[in-house]
């Protein structure tokens, strides 16, 4: 009964009936090969790909890249104009690979869109192989009286997971990742508030260590 309840709020509040449609280009994806470089991390899983058109420039730049998104009319587009790359029908709360499946996880303007933030970072630590990388690009959480918040930044069910910095860094610390750098990308304007995580694993308590473990026994 609880995957069953689970499962009716992410098809009502994720369902994604109409295909999402970006404009993304090699030169305004190529920062990714600085700090994620495919000769050291080759296997990258794009978490919430879209229509599929992310996931095939990560793949032009290099990557053995497999894409998951939300809703079918996504997956049938992707499969349709970009039948060169991977693209499945997945809800980033429950990563179906198995442990250590991939040397980098890419997240754009995906992670504000999660209901179980501490759940998910610990599929993608458990599908992460040690030393790792994450690229998260999210909106800036604003004080609620800022005059420019604008609907991007508030709690919505499309934006339920707004967390100021200083949160996210406890979240990030308290599921194994170190924060490497939070900055701009000058001249990409799409990929805004990034940060650069990589897993370490060193400081995560005992029951997020014993959950990790359990999670690798029973799922792989």
């Amino acid at each position: 009964m609880r995957t069953e309840k689970w499962q009716m709020y992410i098809d009502t509040l994720q369902g994604h009936p109409s295909v999402c449609k970006s404009n993304h280009t090699i030169e305004s994806m190529r920062f990714i090969t600085e700090l994620i470089p495919p000769k050291d991390f080759p296997r990258m899983l794009d978490v919430g790909c879209g229509e599929g058109l992310e996931t095939k420039v990560l793949k032009d730049l290099g990557y053995n890249v497999i894409g998951i998104t939300r809703g079918l009319v996504n997956v049938e587009y992707a499969q349709e104009h970009y039948p060169e790359v991977k693209v499945l029908e997945m809800d980033m709360h429950d990563l179906l690979f198995p442990i250590s499946s991939f040397d980098a996880l890419f997240l754009n303007h995906t992670f504000e869109h999660l209901y179980a933030s501490f759940i998910a970072m610990l599929e993608m630590n458990s599908v992460l192989r040690m030393g790792g990388r994450v690229w998260i690009a999210m909106p800036e959480f604003k004080e609620v009286d800022d005059p420019m918040i604008g609907e991007v930044n508030r709690i919505s069910h499309h934006h339920p997971n707004m967390l100021c910095w200083n949160l996210l860094q406890q979240l990030f610390e308290a599921t194994g990742f170190t924060v490497l750098y939070k900055r701009e990308i000058e001249g990409n304007p799409y990929f805004d508030n990034p940060y650069l995580l990589e897993k370490d694993n060193r400081n995560i308590h005992s029951d997020v260590k014993t959950a990790l473990e359990k999670r690798k026994e029973v799922f792989g």
